[in-house]
């Protein structure tokens, strides 16, 4: 079997924290061809999409954690599976990768499906369903924050809505003296859209990544904070 996965360049990868990468050493075990590429290397041809390729093996190893075998030119709908794994920024270029892969969605399988990438914002999407989920604004401005940090008991989540890696999230706490410089950041002055939430204390024993595939819970990842950051780090595989 065949797996394509189009990803950001994998020299940057954390081996520590990268579900992609995480995926492929799931797959190199049970012996699948592991291909990557990033979106910029795509193009369509009329309604066939290629990429510039790169077969490797890769292996936890921080030294060197991939080895690039062959590097060749294909079409994507030769994959038995191609895997959008790229991370944000959800910027127009990102959507732009959306549209080539819909193009093949019929002819191979696309993970995940490109059109549904669209329409279900990585954040925003949680909001279909607040019967499961902590309490959660999406605003810009710091007035409604600071309405929310009082009414869920003084402790809450800042996440921006296009980013990724736990990468510009914040704790703030009522009576901290860098709350509102941290509002202000987050918020880039109130002209940026971001996600507030309750901070559920039961974080900090980790949260879990269920991989569904076909309705199935196929594997899961379990992503534990350390004492020096509220952040989760990728532990284990179960």
């Amino acid at each position: 079997m065949k797996l394509a996965f189009i990803i950001d360049p994998i020299n940057e990868f954390n081996i520590d924290r990268d579900s992609s990468f995480a995926l492929m050493l799931a797959s190199q075990k049970r012996n699948y061809e592991i291909w990557i590429t990033e979106p910029k290397d795509l193009w369509a041809f009329n309604n066939n999409v290629f990429a510039k390729m790169q077969k490797v093996k890769v292996e936890r190893n921080y030294n060197k954690h991939y080895e690039i075998l062959e590097t060749k030119i294909c079409d994507l709908s030769n994959f038995s599976a191609v895997f959008m794994r790229k991370d944000p920024p959800f910027n127009m270029e990102y959507i732009h990768t959306t549209y080539l892969l819909s193009l093949i969605k019929d002819r191979t399988l696309v993970i995940n499906d490109p059109d549904g990438i669209r329409k279900a914002n990585e954040k925003i999407f949680i909001l279909d369903f607040p019967e499961i989920i902590t309490d959660t604004i999406v605003t810009k401005s710091k007035e409604v924050i600071l309405e929310f940090l009082n009414k869920v008991g003084g402790k809450i989540v800042l996440k921006p809505l296009d980013r990724r890696g736990g990468e510009g999230i914040f704790i703030l706490k009522e009576g901290d003296k860098n709350l509102h410089a941290l509002i202000d950041v987050s918020t880039n002055y109130q002209s940026t859209t971001i996600m507030a939430q309750k901070y559920i204390e039961e974080a900090e024993k980790g949260d879990k990544r269920i991989i569904i595939i076909k309705g199935e819970p196929m594997g899961a990842f379990l992503r534990v904070p350390s004492q020096y950051d509220h952040r989760g780090k990728l532990m284990c595989r179960c």
